[in-house]
Formats: C-alpha cells, structure tokens, sequence
C-alpha cells in the first residue's frame, strides 16, 4: 500500500470532514468503543470505506512500498 500524503487526503474531504492519521509505527490499539462506534457510523452512512485497488494474494508483499 502506497502511502497518500495529508494533502491529497485534505482535498478528499467534505467541508466538514476530519483527517484522522496514526504517527509514529503506524500501529493503532484498537478499543471495543471505538469499533462499535465505527460500525454504528457506517451502519447510518455517516461514514464510507474506500478501497480504490485490489491484489492478488501474490502481489501483496509488492504493495508495502
């Protein structure tokens, strides 16, 4: 997976919006409250997973670039 940079992502937002991001290793804990609440906000359509490409299982070690 190829990393955006905060600009390209800031232009993909509504005016309202938020840019959320990880630093550091990239690693995030995740919380029981906080997976629930991303499923009740896709649930009600306030928020919207983009995948914009697919790879075969053999390709994915070519992606992490």
């Amino acid at each position: 997976m190829k990393k955006s940079t905060k600009s390209n992502c800031m232009k993909a937002l509504t005016s309202t919006g938020k840019f959320v991001t990880v630093d550091g290793q990239g690693i995030a804990k995740e919380r029981l409250e906080d997976v629930i609440t991303l499923k009740e906000l896709m649930e009600v359509g306030k928020l919207k997973a983009v995948i914009d490409r697919c790879y075969p299982m053999d390709q994915i070690r070519d992606t992490r670039m």
